[in-house]
This record gives structure tokens, sequence and C-alpha cells, in this order.
């Protein structure tokens, strides 16, 4: 076959009716690493675990049936995170299951009738197995002579109660994997176990941008991993169309905020059931001596903010806001509530008014110019990377928190008068184990080499190096030119649904979609600079001529594009663009 380069403006804007999935494949690494050789037998069991509990939600379940299959999947995500699963793994094993039940109609509305079911529920998430309850302050202590306890003499973290509101886009499978992360950041920064109590926002948006969103954490869960069946994995979730619609990451971050201008308009908001739940679970443990912590994402602040005035004032209650839809300057930052919010943070265009308090740096997720990277650096697991600014604002904040709450009189329910508030810890520098992101230290891309463990700063568990860049991730321009000899068959996921590149990771780091053919019209010529977005389907290869043998070995059933426009190749799976290749088929690899 001989596929031809097509070049010009004209050739670049050719309409073509495609889903088009923005895909922006963030490095995010954990902070616990799995062993070179592979997951532990016990690992391996907490997988399988959690992939058994999810099953339970492949039928339409009520309310009572529901919370209980609930509790069993944040039973054996917790099991498999105490076994040395990382949060990664438990994520894909997670989106394996949705990339099902999101594949069929009826999956789709089994999916969302199971989260209509548990909205409003809670759950406790994380924390130290088997560990004794908390006592409470004033309490006896177990086998003791009936003298109440004294806050000091009690484990660190006794009497406190957390609660976990979810934001917009988190059903009640991510959202207690989310939960889990904040759970074991929470430990870590503290220096206690922290079980967290999800209380759950079944506030999914529609089954489209679900789906959108599904998407990104797919390509971010897979991208420190790419093995065929991550890609697969990646591939299945991204592929799922609504209607043959575009969705794209305007027509999300629309959806997303109007989902929360509605509620916090809403003259009956406080009736809500999430609220209405979080209120009565507050004040219970309030009337049993704890001192509560409220802790949201994104649009679940709007339920703090609602609940904490009716609590009333004085209580030991106190609230942390990552990424309020709401706010303005650093009016948030004074008891009895503390936020974190990104700069370039989506909701900062016009939702929230807030001052950043940290940047996000590489390799989290960071801001590269386009809207759809404003959307993905907001994710939680984003805010949580292990060993950044971010994950370690959020520890301090809590701290704060905490010392407030263990602050406040017991006239007003909260500690013994004369005793002094904080957890009885002295304030952390940083968490052993999690390297925090340097910007402009990030190391030279490896793409021959898998991380043999999961890379720093993952949404979740730490790791002991910091991990080699992939070819897999949309890398801004300025990174590290790729090493002498490596050449890959590219797949351009954001240029016209899917396009075909054979050359260099110097060939498409930096570049925009615009740079290539197909790719649309650049800003100077009135259309935008988007980043290009990739994946290295095959390589590495030592030399250009052995990658492009390869791709024609791989390449099948050249046909004409919609309309008879360009060509098309059956490859990686799918049919996609062949535009970009500029020589003929056959090619020998080099001797």
């Amino acid at each position: 076959m001989t596929p031809t380069r097509e070049r010009g403006a004209a050739a670049r804007v050719r309409g073509r009716a495609a889903v088009v999935l923005g895909t922006v494949a963030a490095l995010l690494a954990g902070c616990s690493s799995s062993p070179e050789s592979g997951p532990t037998p016990s690992a391996s069991a907490g997988a399988a675990e959690v992939q058994q509990s999810l099953a339970a939600f492949e039928k339409p379940l009520g309310a009572q049936d529901a919370q209980r299959a609930w509790e069993g999947l944040a039973a054996a995500v917790g099991a498999a995170s105490a076994r040395g699963v990382d949060h990664d793994t438990i994520s894909r094993e997670v989106l394996l299951w949705e990339s099902r039940q999101l594949s069929t109609s009826e999956g789709q509305q089994t999916f969302m009738a199971d989260a209509a079911a548990l909205n409003g529920r809670v759950v406790s998430v994380g924390g130290a197995s088997g560990a004794p309850p908390a006592p409470t302050l004033g309490a006896a202590p177990a086998g003791g002579s009936g003298r109440p306890a004294a806050f000091r003499q009690a484990s660190p973290g006794a009497g406190l109660s957390f609660y976990f509101v979810n934001g917009v886009l988190n059903n009640f499978d991510s959202a207690t994997v989310n939960a889990n992360l904040l759970s074991a950041t929470l430990s870590r920064q503290l220096g206690y176990p922290v079980s967290v109590k999800l209380q759950f926002n079944a506030s999914s948006a529609n089954i489209a941008v679900y789906t959108y969103s599904a998407c990104q954490e797919a390509q971010r869960a897979t991208a420190d991993n790419p093995i065929q069946e991550n890609r697969d994995l990646a591939k299945a979730i991204c592929g799922l169309s609504v209607g043959g619609a575009a969705v794209l990451p305007e027509a999300v971050m629309a959806d997303v905020s109007g989902t929360i201008s509605r509620k916090a308009l809403d003259p009956n908001f406080a009736l809500d059931g999430v609220n209405a739940s979080l209120l009565k679970n507050a004040q219970d443990d309030l009337n049993k001596g704890l001192r509560v912590v409220l802790i949201s994402h994104s649009e679940g602040g709007l339920y703090l903010r609602n609940v904490l005035p009716r609590i009333g004032a004085g209580k030991p209650v106190g609230a942390l806001y990552v990424a309020p839809p709401f706010g303005s300057g650093q009016e948030l930052n004074a008891n009895p509530t503390r936020y974190v919010m990104f700069e370039w943070d989506w909701l900062l265009a016009g939702i929230s008014s807030v001052d950043f308090t940290t940047k996000a740096v590489a390799p989290q997720t960071v801001y590269d110019g386009s809207t759809a990277s404003r959307f993905n650096l907001h994710y939680l697991s984003n805010y949580l990377y292990c060993g950044s600014d971010s994950a370690k604002q959020v520890g301090d904040r809590t701290r704060e928190l905490v010392d407030f709450v263990n602050s406040v009189p017991a006239s007003r329910g909260g500690a013994r008068p004369g005793l002094s508030g904080g957890d009885g810890l002295p304030p952390r520098q940083g968490v052993q184990g999690c390297p925090v992101p340097q910007p402009e230290q990030s190391p030279t891309p490896t793409p021959t080499e898998t991380p043999s463990g999961s890379p720093t700063g993952s949404p979740t568990e730490t790791p002991a190096e910091t991990p080699s860049e992939t070819p897999t991730e949309a890398t801004p321009s300025g990174s590290p030119s790729s090493p002498a000899g490596a050449y890959y068959v590219f797949l351009l996921t954001n240029v016209s649904g899917g396009n075909v590149l054979v050359g260099s990771l110097d060939d498409v780091q930096g570049k925009r979609t615009c740079d290539f053919a197909d790719g649309g019209l650049c800003a100077d010529a009135g259309g935008q600079d988007v980043p290009v977005q990739y994946t290295a389907e095959l390589g590495p290869y030592p030399t250009l001529t052995d990658a492009q043998a390869a791709y024609c070995a791989n390449a099948a059933n050249p046909h004409p594009g919609p309309g008879a426009v360009g060509t098309k190749v059956d490859i990686f799976g799918g049919s996609y663009w062949t535009d970009n290749i500029d020589f003929s088929c056959p090619v020998a690899p080099s001797p």
C-alpha cells in the first residue's frame, strides 16, 4: 500500500463524524510500589476480591441490598490496600468493571440506578483493620478504674470522626476508591490510622459526561504501566460513544458547572438527601462526645457549606474544602474552615474566586494551556498525589482543623476544660517514601523500561524512586528529548479521532494538533493551539526503518475514509487515519 501525507489547511480541516474523547494521559503514580517480579499472591487476592465485590452491582438493587453490597466493596478496597495493592491497581479493577457496565444501555441504567439507591448513605472506608474503636473524651478507659480518659492519654486520633463528601462525576465505586485514597493520605500525613466515612453524593451528571470522566481516569490509571491489557482498558472506555455525539472538555465543564449552579441556587437544597443524612450523622457523633472533621472535594463542598451553620457555632466541627466551588480570597481559611486549591483549577474560571494555595507540578497533571488540562488537574487523585505540596497541604489543613476541634471547650461539646488542643503529634515536614515532585528535574524518558514500582506521586501509595516518563504521556513542550535510537509507532488520539505516526518522541513531545495533517488550524491561522495527545502503540525500535517496518507489518486493509477523502488502515484494534505516514509499504527492517 502507498498511503500519502496530505498537506495544507484544506486537508487538516476536513469535517469528519467521530466521537472525540479528549484523553490527557497524565503520569499519576502511587506512593506504594509493587515488587519487580509482579504482584504478590496476597495482592492478587486483594484485587480479585475487589472484582468479586463489584459483581453484586450488576443488577438493580434496593436500598438495603445496595448498602450491603457497598459495605462489601468498601471492605474489599480497604483490605486490598492493606495487603499492599496500590491505588492504581485498585482503580484499574474498578475501571475494568465499569467498562463492561457502561458498554450497554442496560448496564448504564443499572449503574446509575444503584447509585441512586445509595445517594445520601454512608460507608466507612480505610483505617487500621481490626483497630479498637477510638474512645470519646471523658469516657472511662476499657478495663480501667472508671476515671475519665484524658485525650493525650488515649491513642492518637482518638475521638475524631472524619466524613468525606465526593464531587460530581464520581459514582459509588470511584467515590469509594477515592475515599480510601483520602484515608491513606491522612493516615500518612497525620501519623495515625484515619477511617473515612464516605457520605455518598450520587451527582454523576449524564452518562455521556460520566463516560468522558471514566476515560480520563482510565488514561491516568494505566499510563505508568502500558501493558496490552491496560491499553485495551483505556481504549474500551474511551471508545464508548453515546449517540455518536462529541464529548469535549468544554461540554463536560459546562454540564458540571450547570449541576453546581443548580444546587447552589436551589431553595430546597437543605432537604437534599445528602444534606439531611450528613447533618444527622454529624449531630449523632457530637452527641456521642466525638469531634467531627468534614472534608469535601469540588461540588461536595456545597453540602459542607449547607450543613456547617445548621450544626451551630461553637461546636467541635471543622470543614476542609478541597477545590471549593465557591468563596473568594482567603475567607475559607479561618476557623472552622480551611481549603486547598490549585492554580488553574477549572473552578477558578468563573465558579470560585478563592486565592489558589498551591501549584500542580510534574509529574502531577499540570496546566499546559489547554482546557482539558484545567479539567484534569482538578481530580482528587491529583490533589492527593503522594509527596506533592497539595497532598501535604491537605494533611496540614486537616491537622489545623483537628487542633481547632480539640480546643473547643467541654461546655460546647468539645474537649475537657484545661485540655490543650492538638492531636499530640508534631507537625510533619514531609512524608517518608513520598519524594516531592520537582518541575524542573523530571528524569529523561526511558520508554524501553517499565517502572519497577508505582511511580512517585500517583494518586496512592509510596514509591521508592521517581518514575521514568513513558511515551504514553502527553508531554508538554520543553520535556527532555527522546533517547538516541528510540522510534515508535504512535497513535495521535486527538487528531481527527486517531491518526498514526511513525517517529521519535521528539516528533510528538511539545507539538500541537495543528502541527500534523488533519489536526486543524493553528491559532495564528484562526484555529486553536491544542497540545497533541498520543500513545506509543509499538516500539521502541533502534532505527526509524525498523519502526516503519513494524507499522507495515501491523497495518491492514487500507481504505478511503468517509467521503472518499484520505486513507485509513485497520491497526491497534481500530480503523485510523494514515495521513501522517510519509513512506510506502512494504519496508524491510534493518539488518
